[in-house]
């Protein structure tokens, strides 16, 4: 589970802060010969609103992950308003009032 300003929850429970900036694997599952079966990516940056610019916070901004039977899934956050979610070809943005 990642919340706040980068705080993980591991599997077995360890909880941790990273701070650092850019894109990183969160998650990756592979089979026993190797193959991959399931990534997690995160991109992190800095806070951005509109009331007061840049805040040096970093958060997700966006996700990326690939599962073998289904292929790519992406989330992002658009200038902190809307989230977009693609699914193949299939894509749905959402203002965050709408998933809160």
């Amino acid at each position: 589970m990642v919340y706040g300003s980068l705080h993980f929850i591991t599997f077995d429970g360890t909880e941790y802060s990273f701070k650092a900036l850019g894109q990183f694997v969160i998650l990756r599952l592979s089979s026993s010969t190797g193959s991959n079966i399931f990534t997690l990516q995160g991109r992190t940056d800095k806070l951005h609103t509109d009331a007061k610019g840049i805040i040096e916070v970093p958060v997700v901004v966006r996700m990326a992950a690939f599962h073998q039977g289904i292929g790519k899934v992406r989330m992002f956050v658009f200038r902190g308003k809307t989230v977009t979610v693609c699914i193949g070809y299939f894509t749905k943005s959402l203002s965050l009032r709408e998933i809160v």
